[in-house]
């Protein structure tokens, strides 16, 4: 069975914080919406420690080359074999965008350069691909959704 964790981004300390502890609570917010909070703590009800409303990114349960989780919102270099790229003999190298679709009820990838294209599975196997590398997120990232 796979791990069910998340992350989020604290957008006052500009950093990635792992989710310890998720808060539901009863009823709407003003806006008629159901408001969550976060923290990093383990335990304790701390307020400064609280988050309302972070972006959340849930971990896929796969890991990259180096052993790296992914998660929702990372920036992921691919790199396909030649034989399986539609290249000149070279291998295909490209970057995708980590997203959950409701569509289809899972993580898959958007490849960065041609938001049309087919989305890639995230469980890329065998001889297909030669390396799969987190090379960083949308938050901390932001330059690399330009590249």
């Amino acid at each position: 069975m796979r791990e069910i964790k998340f992350r989020t981004w604290d957008k006052s300390r500009k950093q990635m914080v792992q989710v310890r502890q998720i808060l539901i609570p009863d009823g709407n917010n003003e806006n008629g919406l159901q408001e969550v909070s976060v923290s990093g703590l383990k335990f304790g009800t701390n307020p400064s420690y609280w988050q309302i409303a972070p972006p959340l990114m849930q971990y896929t349960g796969l890991k990259d080359c180096k052993g790296r989780e992914i998660y929702e919102g990372d920036i992921i270099e691919i790199e396909l074999s030649p034989e399986r790229a539609f290249t000149d003999g070279q291998p295909e190298i490209f970057r995708i965008k980590v997203v959950y679709s409701e569509y289809s009820t899972g993580f898959h990838g958007i490849r960065m350069d041609d938001e049309r294209s087919t989305p890639y599975s995230l469980g890329f196997s065998g001889s297909a691909v030669i390396r799969r590398e987190v090379i960083g997120n949308v938050w901390e990232n932001p330059e690399l959704l330009e590249a």
